[in-house]
């Protein structure tokens, strides 16, 4: 396998200056009062990703100034994942393939008194937002969406809105976010027109928040919950036994399936143990066309898992402090695993072969 680090070329005055080697900036349009955001026109020359040894299999990033940080996307042949790095007065955020360099790439000044930030960038379905957010509280947050193949080219926001934003997830044809509004917990969604309220009030802010084209799907009361702006908030998948304390505990989609963890208090030999199971199923905006089966058992620590193609991957404890990484196939049930790491649980990015953190990434043959 062939892995390449984190570089970025040496950023340029706020001036967009055309350079044959380094990057030209252009500023984003039509945004909130006191943003300032430049996109670059030619994102590859300001990040490129290469990695160093750390250890059998584990490799991590050369850049010192930088990081993964929100989860990744799998298109079938490569990972792309949100990326942030601080320099020279200024925040880099980025999309960038993991084993390659940047497809967009934004920056703003890095000050402790900005009144204003970018935020949220999230990738899902071929596709990617993020907002630029006011941060007063009376503030505007102006909303950005562009397929990835096209997010260098963007200027302007799909939209802009009064409401600070708080849940943000993104398909191709959309986005959907949760925040409050009239103090009422809202979630809308946006195609090209005006941003649709479709839910409110609901508990837990929408959590786990997924977008299967305009159908907004989310956590509530250990129940999978959905709706668009033609359906009504109703629930999608209710546990077996969920009258007995069985309940969703976290979900995941990549656009094509539909993950979740289920978990319940076990009482039946007497000690009282927490089940945890893997699930999933083709990503279904209706309870007829949800396929539901369960992938994998004591699946212990898959609340911080990650889609990755036909693969989830996980971290879970061991009762000697380490823990262990499973790599599961997620139509066969196959896993494969690597043992004795102290790592973190949470999973950024899946692939066939490895699991990728905020600065590491480990082989699971």
């Amino acid at each position: 396998m062939r892995f390449s680090s984190v570089v970025l070329a040496p950023l340029l005055g706020w001036a967009a200056i055309a350079c044959s080697d380094g990057p030209t900036w252009e500023p984003l349009e039509d945004l909130p009062a006191g943003c300032q955001i430049e996109s670059a026109t030619n994102p590859e020359s300001v990040i490129q990703v290469e990695w160093e040894t750390c250890g059998e299999g584990c490799l991590e990033l050369t850049d010192r100034d930088g990081s993964i940080i929100g989860p990744g996307y799998h298109d079938g042949e490569r990972v792309h994942v949100p990326y942030l790095r601080r320099h020279g007065g200024a925040m880099i955020f980025a999309v960038v393939a993991v084993d390659g360099e940047a497809v967009a790439a934004w920056r703003v000044p890095d000050s402790d008194d900005a009144s204003c930030t970018l935020s949220e960038l999230r990738l899902g379905d071929g596709a990617v937002a993020f907002v630029a957010q006011e941060t007063s509280p009376s503030g505007s947050t102006a909303v950005f969406h562009s397929l990835l193949s096209q997010a260098s080219q963007v200027r302007r926001p799909l939209m802009v809105v009064e409401d600070p934003i708080g849940r943000f997830a993104v398909s191709a044809e959309a986005v959907a976010f949760g925040g409050w509004h009239d103090g009422v917990a809202s979630l809308h969604i946006a195609t090209d027109r005006a941003p649709t309220l479709v839910a409110e009030g609901g508990e837990g802010l929408f959590a786990d928040l997924q977008l299967l084209d305009e159908t907004g799907v989310w956590l509530e009361d250990g129940l999978i919950r959905y709706a668009s702006s033609d359906q009504p908030p109703a629930v999608l998948y209710e546990p077996d036994g969920a009258t007995d304390g069985r309940r969703v505990s976290s979900l995941r989609s990549d656009g094509r399936r539909l993950v979740w963890t289920e978990r319940w208090a076990d009482s039946g030999s007497g000690d009282t143990v927490f089940r945890h199971e893997l699930w999933a199923s083709v990503a279904a905006a209706s309870p007829d066309e949800l396929s539901p089966r369960p992938v994998a058992s004591n699946a212990v620590g898959a609340d911080a898992g990650e889609i990755g193609g036909e693969h989830f991957g996980y971290v879970t404890p061991e009762l000697d402090g380490t823990q262990t990484i499973v790599l599961l196939h997620l139509e066969t049930g196959e896993s494969r695993r690597r043992m004795g790491f102290h790592i973190d649980h949470q999973v950024l990015w899946t692939s066939e072969h490895e699991i990728g953190q905020v600065r590491q990434r480990f082989e699971v043959p």
